[in-house]
């Protein structure tokens, strides 16, 4: 039987933090398929497309940017509410940004997480194995996520 891969959505503007995205993945060692959106407009309009093109093979998560031209992760979350109310998808929202009223407003608008994006690309791969990891599989394969011996170093 030939299973899917689950769908890991990034929306960020910078090509570089999607890039780090699917290296930390890779280091985590988990089979994913990762589908990058690089602003707020096509991401509306790419997820719309996924959903009616496959409505049941909906993203296990999406990571948003915050602050993303010229829909922000904010609005992003207003269209799953408005458009994508079947799909049962977890919105985490990704910010360099640690202010408490970023949080409230992502919050309210009924983001499943919020991650401050951290320095670092190990930290990275931390970040996304205890925050995001669960999201995507089952507890078991979660801890198994990215237990190997880390090759490259600490921090």
């Amino acid at each position: 039987m030939n299973e899917k891969k689950p769908r890991v959505v990034i929306i960020d503007d910078d090509e570089m933090d999607q890039e780090l995205y699917r290296l930390a993945f890779a280091r985590l060692d988990l089979e994913v398929e990762l589908i990058c959106f690089e602003d707020g407009a096509n991401a509306a309009a790419g997820l719309l497309e996924l959903h009616e093109a496959e409505p049941e093979q909906h993203p296990a998560v999406v990571l948003v940017d915050l602050y993303l031209p010229p829909i922000d992760g904010v609005d992003l979350l207003g269209l799953r509410r408005r458009q994508l109310r079947d799909w049962e998808v977890p919105f985490v929202m990704m910010s360099s940004s640690e202010s408490p009223s970023d949080r409230e407003r992502s919050r309210r608008a009924g983001c499943d997480g919020y991650i401050v994006k951290p320095n670092g690309f190990n930290s990275l791969v931390q970040v996304l194995r205890d925050e995001v990891v669960p999201f995507i599989c089952s507890e078991d394969e979660a801890d198994d996520a990215g237990s190997a011996p880390d090759a490259m170093g600490g921090g």
